[in-house]
């Protein structure tokens, strides 16, 4: 069987637009045979039922015995319209959180489920369409994100978010703060693309690396981004007029504010640092 799915139950209130062909392949039964065939099922060498999953044959020549046949449950998988990827998610044996909010639950129900909810391991999409009922427990389904859970990284939000917000302040003193970078950072995070804004606009859709840099890369945050056009910037300037440092035993240029501190070098042989 083969139709259209579209993202998940009542999928407009959510504006979601992604759409899938999705494949299902009924349940059905498998013969042992000794060629060395793959069992899908895991229970040994197997070859297709010819009788399509019915009865078996009436006793006599050519009946199968019951010890040979093995049931293989229903396979679903999704092909994502819009890049192509194939979702197998096999057996049928779960629905999802969001369809079970949505259809009604009773008071009961959704408080178990949600005590449920609130003891899984954190993963990176738990939105209810990704949380499905298997059984009696809730299970964590997007397979692009399961192998990764954040449950220890979460305890470190607060303090990465100030330390990403006092950082973007002090660029911007330095007037290097270009404005947010375009295409990418799907979600709008705040402290994520910010001072890093230039004409290449991605898109860059991982959420490993969302943020548009100026080297046209994709990178994790702005911060990445500003280490690497500062390297490749100091590179240019090694590669095309040497290190920068003025010839031994001659000062300086004078760098900042006129009204500020002087930046003096007496460059040698030995020393060739800026000290204030």
């Amino acid at each position: 069987m083969t139709r259209v799915a579209h993202h998940h139950f009542d999928y407009r209130k959510d504006g979601h637009t992604r759409v899938y062909d999705m494949s299902f392949r009924a349940p059905r039964h498998v013969i042992a045979k000794s060629d060395g065939s793959k069992n899908p099922s895991g229970g040994g060498p197997v070859a297709e039922d010819a009788s399509g999953g019915g009865p078996n044959p009436e006793p006599g020549v050519g009946a199968i015995s019951p010890a040979r046949r093995r049931y293989v449950p229903g396979q679903l998988s999704l092909t994502r319209r819009e890049d192509g990827h194939s979702i197998p998610f096999k057996e049928l044996r779960a629905v999802s959180l969001i369809a079970l909010l949505r259809m009604g639950l009773s008071k009961r129900h959704r408080r178990v489920m949600y005590r449920q909810f609130v003891k899984m391991p954190l993963f990176e999409d738990m939105a209810p369409w990704n949380i499905v009922l298997v059984g009696h427990d809730l299970a964590y389904i997007d397979q692009d994100t399961q192998d990764k859970t954040f449950t220890a990284s979460v305890a470190l939000a607060y303090q990465t978010m100030s330390a990403l917000m006092n950082y973007i302040r002090t660029v911007k003193d330095f007037k290097h703060c270009r404005g947010k970078a375009k295409g990418g950072n799907l979600y709008g995070i705040p402290f994520i693309s910010d001072c890093v804004g230039s004409p290449f606009h991605g898109p860059c859709t991982s959420p490993s690396k969302p943020v548009p840099c100026g080297d046209r890369t994709c990178r994790s945050t702005f911060v990445e981004c500003l280490q690497e056009l500062l390297h490749q910037d100091s590179r240019h300037h090694v590669e095309g007029a040497g290190d920068g440092l003025p010839e031994p035993g001659m000062p300086a240029r004078q760098e900042g504010p006129a009204s500020g501190l002087k930046v003096m070098t007496l460059a040698s042989e030995n020393a060739g640092e800026e000290r204030w």
